[in-house]
């Protein structure tokens, strides 16, 4: 997206333990460049960026939450800005590794460039 423009990150999430996961948080954090406009749902904090999930059952999911952003006008050119989103609950887990989840968001512009062939 060019600076100034709007974004949506799509967090998926779900429960692939094999127990009830309690008290599940998502937590969004964006970088200083990107301004938290709107999610579907609404989270129940906005600073940080927080939603208390209900109970998960074994295998629940894949649920989505759309966060939209906009990036700061004078956000440079091609450069990488890391959205990170980590999922916590009151269980015990075995495997903390898929809990989280970081991702670059590029700046820039679309450019089309026509294609001409000639026989």
């Amino acid at each position: 997206a060019p600076p100034g423009g709007q974004i949506v990150i799509e967090a998926v999430y779900g429960n692939h333990g094999t127990g009830v996961a309690p008290g599940a948080v998502l937590t969004a954090t964006l970088p200083d460049g990107l301004t938290f406009v709107s999610a579907d749902p609404a989270p129940n904090s906005t600073s940080p960026l927080l939603w208390q999930l209900p109970d998960m059952a074994p295998g629940a999911g894949p649920f989505t939450i759309q966060i939209t952003a906009t990036i700061a006008p004078e956000q440079p050119l091609l450069a990488p800005m890391t959205v990170t989103l980590r999922l916590d609950t009151q269980a015990v887990e075995l495997d903390l590794v898929n809990n989280q989840a970081v991702t670059a968001i590029w700046v820039g512009y679309r450019t089309f460039v026509p294609l001409v062939t000639s026989n």
